[in-house]
């Protein structure tokens, strides 16, 4: 779909919607929301399976282990899937992993 502007070109309605976002301040946040989409893949059918993510925030993805052996096989593989899921997203998304406890805090 297209739409005319005043000048007398044609822009499309993915252009109008992009330059929409940004000046509404949510390209980040959406493109950070399409990432989690992208972990099962990053993280692997069986991590995934065991350690779920629950937010992502300014580039600090949250997630929640099943218990302390999946949060030791994340740490052991936390970089790869950063990387992994960056290369997915295209761009700097995932700065960090950290885990939060079953309530949603954080864990130290």
């Amino acid at each position: 779909m297209v739409r005319e502007m005043q000048d007398g070109k044609w822009e499309s309605v993915g252009s109008v919607m992009g330059r929409l976002m940004e000046s509404l301040g949510l390209t980040e946040a959406l493109r950070e929301q399409k990432t989690l989409l992208y972990w099962d893949e990053a993280a692997g059918r069986k991590l995934a399976s065991k350690v779920r993510p629950v937010r992502i925030q300014k580039g600090i993805l949250w997630v929640h282990a099943a218990a302390s052996t999946w949060a030791a096989e994340l740490s052991l593989r936390r970089q790869d899937i950063m990387d992994h899921l960056n290369e997915m997203a295209g761009a700097q998304v995932v700065r960090e992993i950290r885990l939060v406890g079953s309530a949603g805090r954080e864990r130290r």
